[in-house]
């Protein structure tokens, strides 16, 4: 069941409103934890980019200025982001921090709106997590830990409903273009990028493409050669920073399976082999797949999965992947419970060094999609018979005649064979 019309939008205004007051006075109502966000960095990096561009990078520049600043106590987060978009915290840099903070929340916390109505139709499906439409943003941990975090997390989703938005209507390269806003989290819009371009081709790589190359002129001419050096010194040190069963990607899985007791080149070496492995078996279902939706919730899934470095919040595009898969069968809804459930129970319960677990749903998505391409083409003879599901889809027959006019085909040959004579069928 899927709700329409302004009507559907008043559940989700409401809910989206008590939501901001509670997080907005979750956060201001504690002043200790206003420091210990990750909005710190993001506030340093602002200054840095005001007044010393080129040191946007520096460990110790970022430390004084953090201690002159924000606290003259604990350690700042290093900021480990393309220069662009330290852009966004500069003017937010100006305010006081506490000032500072409540704004870029408010902003940050205003991007679901867009979000919601840029796929209204994928955000409004009636399921257990979600009785009225968009109320299912809302008892999503990753993305309330967005929130509450300022991170650029729900800036992504934004990014990816306007690139989903762009293709349904065919405009390939606008999608790129939105694609390339994504790049504030790199790790994950190279990998979706790609796995996109698989299926759409050459329109959308020039879209993205242009806006990368845009992107990375600015960062450069921001921070000059020493910041970009900087820049690539600072992803070189975060590799070893983080403790991979914090991260529910392929990365934190493997390493739980056995190789944390690998020398680290060797990690690095087994961690790439297989995600490569993984990349091209996902690029092999995302060019079979006959259903557009499919495709891109496949896409972003296993860029999740691929993204060298993931945090909790960072799964907050899994509501848009689930929200293209959930007219499926029921398989997938146990696999969307698990996605709703699984964070909530280890953010609030267990602790973090179990994040990993999270990307055990989210492989099963991948199976589950192969698994229906699988029992599709075996009965309608293989690849050709994909090629038909693909045409019959984005025809007038629609979704709902698939079945029926296979059986026909199937019909059709069985009467040529027994009694040899040319039968006609409707397409």
């Amino acid at each position: 069941m899927v709700y329409k019309g302004i009507a559907g939008m008043r559940p989700f205004l409401s809910a989206w409103s008590i939501f901001l007051v509670a997080l907005l006075c979750g956060a201001l109502l504690v002043p200790g934890r206003l420091p210990k966000l990750d909005f710190s960095c993001f506030y340093t990096a602002g200054i840095l980019l005001r007044t010393n561009p080129s040191r946007l990078y520096d460990p110790v520049e970022q430390q004084r200025v953090y201690n002159a600043v924000i606290s003259d106590s604990g350690k700042v987060q290093p900021f480990l982001q393309p220069a662009f978009t330290a852009a966004f915290y500069a003017p937010f840099s100006l305010l006081p921090y506490r000032i500072a903070y409540t704004l870029f929340f408010l902003c940050n916390f205003a991007l679901l709106i867009p979000c919601f109505r840029l796929a209204h139709v994928e955000f409004s499906h009636f399921s257990t997590w979600q009785p009225r439409p968009g109320l299912s943003f809302f008892v999503f941990v990753p993305l309330l830990a967005a929130a509450g975090a300022t991170q650029l997390s729900i800036l992504i989703l934004l990014v990816s409903c306007a690139a989903w938005h762009e293709l349904k209507r065919g405009r390939a390269l606008n999608a790129g273009l939105c694609l390339a806003l994504g790049l504030v989290k790199f790790q994950v819009a190279l990998p979706l990028t790609f796995l996109l371009a698989i299926r759409y081709g050459r329109r959308l790589v020039a879209g993205f493409a242009g806006g990368a190359l845009i992107l990375t002129g600015f960062s450069f001419l921001l921070t000059g050669v020493q910041g970009t050096a900087g820049f690539i010194q600072a992803l070189r040190l975060a590799r070893m920073a983080r403790i991979p069963t914090v991260m529910p990607n392929l990365r934190g899985l493997i390493y739980v399976c056995g190789a944390r007791y690998l020398a680290d080149p060797w990690q690095m070496a087994l961690t790439l082999a297989l995600s490569a492995t993984l990349l091209l078996w996902v690029a092999w279902l995302v060019h079979r797949e006959g259903d557009d939706a499919v495709a891109f919730a496949l896409s972003i899934i296993a860029a999740l999965l691929l993204s060298y470095h993931l945090m909790l919040y960072d799964l907050t595009l899994v509501l848009l992947a689930t929200g293209l898969l959930r007219s499926r069968r029921r398989a997938y809804s146990y696999l969307t419970s698990a996605c709703f459930v699984l964070p909530a129970l280890l953010f609030f319960l267990l602790p973090d060094q179990m994040f990993w677990v999270i990307a055990l749903p989210l492989l099963g998505f991948l199976f589950l999609i192969s698994e229906d391409q699988d029992q599709l083409a075996r009965p309608f003879g293989g690849e050709e018979a994909l090629k038909q599901v693909k045409n019959i889809k984005k025809s007038k027959v629609g979704q709902q005649n698939v079945e029926a006019t296979f059986t026909v085909n199937v019909l059709s040959k069985v009467v040529k064979r027994l009694f040899r004579v040319n039968v006609r069928h409707p397409t």
